[in-house]
C-alpha cells in the first residue's frame, strides 16, 4: 500500500507541476504586453481621449488575467506542499505501539534533582500548614 499511495502522490505532483509550468509560461507572456501597454498609456496619449480609455481597458483586463493566473499558480504550489505534508508513510501496529511507549516514557521521565526539590517543597508546605514550621 505504501508504494501505491506514493505513486498516486507522485502522479498528482507531476500533473500539478505540468500545470504550473503552463501557467507560468502564460503569466510570463503577460509581462511584456503589460509593460508595452503601460508605456503607451502614459507616453502617447492624454487622459480624456478615447484612445487612452481603450488602452487603459486593455491594460486593466490583461492585469486582471495576469493576477488571476498568478493566484492559480500560488494555489497549485500550495496544493503540492499539502500533498507532500500528507504523505507520511503508513505505520504498522508495532510501530504505533513503540511510539506510544516512547511518548509515555517521555512524559514520566523526570530528573532526580527535580524530584528532590519537589519533596523538599512538599515537606515545607506540609510543615507550614500543620504548624510545625514557620
Amino acid at each position: 500500500m505504501k508504494t501505491n499511495n506514493s505513486e498516486i502522490v507522485d502522479n498528482d505532483e507531476t500533473n500539478i507541476n505540468n500545470e504550473i509550468a503552463k501557467l507560468e509560461k502564460e503569466f510570463n507572456s503577460f509581462t511584456p504586453k503589460l509593460i508595452e501597454l503601460a508605456r503607451d498609456l502614459h507616453s502617447k496619449h492624454t487622459f480624456p481621449s478615447d484612445q487612452y480609455m481603450v488602452i487603459e481597458n486593455q491594460y486593466y483586463s490583461m492585469l486582471k488575467k495576469s493576477q488571476k493566473t498568478k493566484k492559480q499558480i500560488n494555489l497549485l504550489i500550495h496544493k503540492i506542499s499539502e500533498l507532500k505534508k500528507n504523505t507520511s508513510p503508513l505505520k504498522n501496529e508495532s510501530e504505533i505501539a513503540f511510539e506510544r511507549k516512547r511518548k509515555i516514557k517521555e512524559i514520566t521521565v523526570t530528573s532526580s534533582t527535580y524530584e528532590r526539590a519537589q519533596k523538599r517543597l512538599f515537606k515545607n508546605v506540609d510543615g507550614f500548614l500543620c504548624g510545625k514550621r514557620f
